[in-house]
């Protein structure tokens, strides 16, 4: 199988604080990748990192087998959600769909098709998205990732806000894209919603990828939870 994200030796540092540390990984076409990990262990960083939206310190990130640095159109390879809260308050959804598409160099018909896509019909999408609810704003940001209709997909925390029966379409559209071919990287605290999704699990701690392993590998079909808490807490007193 082969892999459309290669990351070598990544490092990401703030300063005096290093927030990812040598990071390597491979992410497979048609996988679900979900990256767990403690508050603080670098997983936004190595998503903004992946999604081009940070520079790296040193090692570098390819996508379908070019650098994420210079990819021409890269809302046509790689669609990212990664803030529900940073929305343009005064546009309505529509409108912020059609200008990231005119940005992007999409036909502004892709934003209607994927207001469709993400569950928004046509009287929410037309009003002002400082008036969304967090959930909504989640959908909205989840339908600007698809506006390329990209092969890598990065989802940070995608169930912040989502109801019952957003996560329900979100834990379909999952396994969706993976069957259509597409590779989907997210990171949740919320091992109960979207675990059972994942193909495989990334651990990262301080910066560091501890672990990969395909998730029936790792929990052994029990806990998830429990068996995390396990594997950090044994890294945590390695490193002592």
């Amino acid at each position: 199988m082969s892999a459309t994200v290669q990351v070598h030796r990544l490092t990401k540092r703030y300063r005096a604080v290093t927030a990812l540390d040598r990071v390597s990984l491979e992410l497979a076409a048609g996988q679900v990748y979900l990256l767990v990990g403690p508050n603080g262990a670098g997983k936004t960083t190595l998503l903004r990192t992946l999604a081009g939206l940070a520079r790296p310190t040193a090692g570098s990130v390819r996508i379908c087998g070019r650098p994420v640095s210079s990819l021409e159109r890269p809302a046509q390879v790689i669609g990212a959600c990664l803030d529900p809260i940073r929305l343009p308050a005064l546009r309505s959804g529509r409108q912020h769909l059609a200008c990231l598409a005119t940005a992007a160099r999409l036909p502004r018909q892709r934003a209607e098709e994927v207001l469709d896509l993400a569950g928004l019909p046509a009287q929410v999408a037309s009003r002002r998205a400082g008036t969304y609810s967090l959930g909504t704003r989640q959908r909205l940001m989840l339908a600007a990732a698809l506006l390329g209709d990209p092969q890598v997909i990065v989802l940070d925390e995608p169930t912040t806000g989502l109801d019952v029966h957003g996560v329900a379409w979100l834990r379909r559209q999952l396994r969706d894209w993976a069957g259509a071919g597409r590779t989907i990287l997210l990171a949740s605290h919320s091992l109960t919603e979207l675990a059972a999704m994942a193909d495989r699990v990334l651990v990262l701690d301080r910066g560091r990828l501890i672990r990969e392993a395909a998730r029936a590998e790792l929990d052994h079909g029990a806990d998830l939870q429990a068996a995390l808490f396990e594997l950090l807490t044994a890294h945590e007193g390695r490193q002592r």
